[in-house]
This record gives C-alpha cells, sequence and structure tokens, in this order.
C-alpha cells in the first residue's frame, strides 16, 4: 500500500553505493511519507520523505535481482 516510484538503472547503483538521494531524482515523491522505489519490477529500496528536508531517507535497500 506504499506509494511506488520507477527509478532509472543510474538511480539504483546510487542506491546500492549509500548515495542518499535529492527529492528531486524521485519525479512526483510525496513531501512527506515512505515510499518504494522500483526498477523493471524489482523493489530497490525504501526511502522517507520528510517536509522541509531535501533528500530522501534511505530506510532499507533491496538489491537481490535488481540488474542495475
Amino acid at each position: 500500500g506504499l506509494p511506488t516510484f520507477e527509478v532509472d538503472a543510474r538511480t539504483v547503483r546510487r542506491v546500492a553505493n549509500g548515495v542518499q538521494l535529492g527529492r528531486n531524482e524521485v519525479k512526483g515523491s510525496p513531501s512527506e511519507g515512505i515510499v518504494q522505489l522500483v526498477h523493471a519490477g524489482h523493489l530497490v529500496a525504501l526511502v522517507e520523505a520528510q517536509r522541509g528536508i531535501p533528500e530522501l531517507r534511505t530506510l532499507r535497500v533491496f538489491l537481490e535481482g535488481v540488474a542495475g
């Protein structure tokens, strides 16, 4: 039931390397709440948006089966 956003392979690599994403890198992300990032049908990560903070906080990364 979480909002889902498709990300590109470049973003998958960034998440895999521990880079904190900016909100502008996930088009349409909400100003608050937890969202899931997916790539090619696979869950990549859960991230949290917090009002007033320009970065998305990475909560958990899931890279098994994801080709980035």
